[in-house]
């Protein structure tokens, strides 16, 4: 019996070839760019991260995509939804 194997990513990076990320993000913070443009920016490059690694032949391709801060973004999941300094 041949035995199968498939390749797959945990990662992949998500500033995009040009740093198109890190520019639309940091245009959106000082008022330049709207949340939709910032929105389909991340959205394009996320397309093009599978696409990537589709043709690469990877069979189970990770979701990782962030705006910001991929640790950030999972504490909603684990019951926190907001945060305060101590003292405020």
């Amino acid at each position: 019996m041949a035995q199968t194997i498939s390749s797959s990513t945990i990662g992949f990076p998500r500033i995009g070839k040009n740093r198109e990320a890190k520019k639309a993000l940091e245009s959106f913070w000082k008022g330049d760019n709207s949340l939709e443009s910032l929105q389909k920016t991340f959205a394009d490059l996320q397309v093009e991260a599978w696409t990537l690694q589709k043709d690469a032949g990877i069979q189970l391709i990770g979701l990782d995509g962030t705006m910001y801060d991929q640790v950030l973004d999972w504490v909603p999941h684990h019951g926190h939804h907001s945060f305060s300094l101590p003292g405020t």
